[in-house]
């Protein structure tokens, strides 16, 4: 789950990085611009959930191990 959730922030990133370095001045409101700034929001939005998913997954394992009795340390 560590390694999905570190794939999951960078994928995040890298989404953001993408819609937030769009030019915004020229050919602004074209289609073809606000199909493009669509498909970013898109890919930024499919990541968040998915980031979501990695840490309510990470949420539950640590829930379900506190009550086995495991160490919190050993979840961490």
């Amino acid at each position: 789950l560590l390694s999905r959730a570190a794939r999951a922030e960078s994928d995040m990133a890298r989404a953001a990085s993408a819609r937030d370095s769009w030019p915004r001045s020229p050919g602004a409101g074209t289609p073809a611009w606000q199909l493009r700034l669509s498909r970013l929001n898109e890919s930024v939005a499919k990541a968040q959930a998915h980031l979501d998913e990695v840490r309510r997954q990470q949420d539950n394992l640590a829930e379900e191990a506190r009550k086995a009795g495991a160490y919190p340390g050993w979840i961490r």
